[in-house]
């Protein structure tokens, strides 16, 4: 994002690297540890938010904890860049060409629902004994078990475990995924960037559009109550929350950022600003967390739609080339040992 033109037009794609140095070399990291520590902090931050707004609740409600919702995207973002990364990453002959979709989905499927399973039959045994299981609808709860409830805006915040909705929305994005890799891998570093700031901008327009364009009110998204859908702007709100065809872009994005941190690593050009990318990236995120004056519009909407991709995006680059202080202490081993347990932690 910070190269000249010449820089650019010099940079290989990434399955055709016209250095010796080529990743079968060596020159790719097969591990980011960083990225355990940081899914770790993510997770705490995203279950601290939830526990914040128990009645009463389970935490302190301090204003940092209003925005753990907006590391549920970035986790979107890093299951494409990892697997992205993962395959660009290995020499042409490691690639497996006999590996299908559904085995694909299967594989990563198998790693993350059996706790899933475990979490909502646990959930069902404490609503019984509290006798408040009457409030849980039985389509919603056939909908989770079978992961379709993000599919289903009626039922989506009527099931058990609902902040688990994203494993529902992940499944289609692992069905498009060797597609993504595919495309992205024949495009040049132009394309990639401006593919990027496009979905930059996707936030900025479908939270300004309702009340710019259409007149609605600026309360019309974060006035909608949990589990309401009688009317049209509660099923669009829910949609907007939680459907996958709100979250591709972000999936993708991830995507696009492994290609070009690859090209980035092949060509020897890391810029300064993803060298030190995990301390300016946490330094920006702060900024919007702690201080009220940097709360953007239309936070809500604006944020989980991936409103703060250019930052989160930034983070995973500085990870990944992980030279910075804040990569560093992340790729502690006592840190990366706990990281280890971050999908735990959410569930």
């Amino acid at each position: 994002l910070f190269l000249s033109p010449a820089a650019l037009a010099s940079l290989p794609a990434p399955d055709k690297p016209t250095s010796k140095e080529a990743p079968d070399k060596g020159k790719l990291e097969t591990r980011m540890d960083a990225l355990n520590g940081a899914r770790l902090l993510a997770s705490m931050h995203v279950a601290a938010t939830h526990l914040s707004r128990h009645k009463p609740p389970a935490v302190p409600a301090a204003y940092v904890l209003q925005w753990g919702f907006t590391w549920v995207p970035w986790f979107f973002m890093l299951s494409g860049y990892i697997l992205a990364y993962s395959r660009y990453a290995k020499p042409p002959g490691a690639v497996r060409r006999d590996e299908t979709v559904w085995s694909f989905i299967i594989a990563r499927a198998a790693a993350i629902y059996p706790l899933y399973l475990f979490s909502v039959g646990l959930a069902f045994v404490f609503a019984w004994a509290q006798g408040s299981i009457h409030n849980v609808a039985p389509a919603a709860l056939a909908s989770q078990l079978f992961l379709a409830q993000s599919w289903l805006p009626t039922q989506t915040e009527h099931g058990l475990q609902a902040h688990c909705w994203f494993i529902s929305a992940i499944i289609p994005f692992w069905m498009l995924h060797s597609r993504m890799v595919e495309l992205t891998s024949r495009m040049d570093v132009r394309r990639l960037l401006s593919l990027m700031a496009a979905i930059a901008v996707v936030p900025w327009v479908i939270s300004t559009a309702p009340t710019m364009v259409f007149g609605a009110s600026p309360e019309w998204f974060s006035g909608h109550n949990w589990m309401a859908t009688k009317g049209w702007r509660d099923i669009i709100v829910v949609m907007l929350k939680f459907h996958p065809l709100c979250y591709v872009h972000i999936y993708y994005f991830g995507v696009l950022l492994a290609a070009l941190y690859v090209r980035l690593v092949i060509a020897g050009t890391i810029p300064w600003v993803i060298r030190n990318g995990a301390v300016l990236a946490y330094a920006g995120l702060a900024l919007v967390f702690v201080f009220p004056e940097f709360r953007p519009p239309q936070p809500l909407l604006f944020c989980r739609i991936g409103g703060l991709a250019p930052l989160q995006g930034l983070l995973l680059l500085g990870l990944s080339y992980g030279n910075d202080p804040v990569a560093k202490a992340l790729k502690h081993p006592v840190v990366v040992s706990f990281g280890k347990y971050s999908y735990c932690v959410y569930i």
